[in-house]
């Protein structure tokens, strides 16, 4: 067994150890120490990394009792000068004694448990047993766990046998039996946690949370951030917020009503551009069908178009055909070309037929009915001569 120091110290980076086994965890090369600072990953926390002998730690892990640190490659000799990456350590140790402060504000406030947290390498979160939460009640929540960081209380670790349990009031029934170990937040909260916490509630320095939304189980996850992570969160806003207030010549208060009527003026000139569009759309289908070639009573309108919305081109097709007689064969030239075929309700002709007719000259991907088809091309070098053969062999 793998003594953990890590559990009465979470301030060491730096560190000798003798080591006992050099293995492998899977594919990855692993060694184990007789004692180790190094957290593994393990409830809900994210591992340490680091160097032994100058070789990176990737990967921390608990197994069979032994801590197994992976490396990037072998290790040699038998003592380990180990180092720990501080900045990861503290912020995950941030991030552990915020989840404690914010899980305790949030049950005495409202009464909501938290059932699961999980510290990740960006955000962090908890689950809670209710199914809404205001704004309001965030807001709330946000001001009891920072002046809670702001008293700087103590934090406290105690080793107590699970019978001694009772003795503290704990915010949930420990998972283990045997050796526990309670972290007190100085009289404010109680514990049973493995992980890495700061010495004092004041090295958290900010808790704030940035996301709110329902699971499964009518929970409610909260996203939270703490300490540089709340900083950097706050840095990056900010400069957002600045930058779109000189953008739309406004003070930051501003900026929701800004924006709002920016969205209706858009949606208004949205409109009126499909307006405009239908309009346009309406007069090049009355010229092509001005320009339709006349055989045996049906007329055809055969078109290449360059660079153009195929949609537009669905639209004309349509329209066309909305009267009688006609056959529409329409292609696209563009980064993505295409073709189209269109015949009104009352022509025979079989559309899908005519595209399979001239799929040996182009490489075209796509289908339809009997009375309309489209299909993009890979290229659109036969594209032309693919419509003039369907237009001399149309059996009218």
């Amino acid at each position: 067994m793998t003594k953990k120091l890590y559990y009465t110290d979470s301030y060491k980076t730096n560190f000798t150890e003798k080591i006992v086994n050099k293995t492998k965890y899977f594919d990855k090369f692993a060694v184990v120490l007789e004692e180790t600072y190094f957290y593994p990953t393990t409830g809900g926390q994210e591992h340490d990394i680091g160097t032994i002998n100058g070789v990176d730690v990737i990967d921390v892990v608990e197994y069979n009792d032994q801590i197994l640190h992976l490396t990037q490659k072998e290790i040699s000799g038998d003592i380990a000068e180990c180092n720990i990456n501080w900045k990861r350590r503290f912020d995950f140790m941030q991030q552990h004694t915020g989840q404690h402060i914010l899980s305790e504000s949030i049950f005495k406030i409202a009464g909501y448990n938290t059932i699961s947290s999980h510290l990740g390498e960006e955000s962090s979160t908890i689950d809670l047993n209710c199914n809404n939460i205001s704004q309001k009640e965030i807001a709330e929540f946000e001001v009891y766990a920072n002046n809670i960081i702001y008293q700087n209380l103590d934090v406290k670790i105690h080793f107590i046998s699970d019978t001694e349990v009772d003795k503290y009031p704990l915010r949930k029934p420990p998972k283990f039996t045997g050796l526990l170990r309670i972290i007190e937040i100085d009289g404010f909260d109680f514990s049973a946690c493995g992980g890495t916490h700061v010495k004092k509630t004041g090295e958290v320095g900010l808790i704030k949370i940035v996301k709110s939304e329902k699971i499964k189980g009518n929970a409610t996850r909260l996203e939270f951030l703490c300490g540089q992570r709340a900083l950097n969160d706050y840095q990056w806003k900010h400069f957002l917020f600045a930058d779109i207030s000189y953008t739309l010549s406004s003070s930051e208060k501003e900026i929701p009503e800004k924006v709002r009527k920016l969205i209706n003026e858009n949606k208004l000139l949205n409109k009126q551009i499909d307006i405009y569009k239908e309009q346009i759309l309406q007069i090049e289908a009355e010229e092509l069908i001005n320009d339709a070639i006349i055989e045996k009573d049906t007329k055809i309108i055969k078109k290449v178009f360059h660079n153009r919305d195929f949609s537009d081109l669905r639209i004309i097709a349509q329209k066309i055909i909305s009267n009688e007689g006609y056959i529409v064969l329409l292609g696209n030239i563009n980064s993505n070309s295409n073709i189209l075929f269109a015949r009104s309700a009352d022509v025979s002709i079989n559309m899908v037929q005519l595209f399979n007719s001239i799929s040996g000259m182009i490489d075209a991907k796509g289908g339809g009915k009997p009375d309309f088809v489209q299909a993009g091309l890979k290229n659109s070098n036969n594209l032309v001569d693919a419509l003039n053969f369907v237009l001399r062999n149309l059996n009218l």
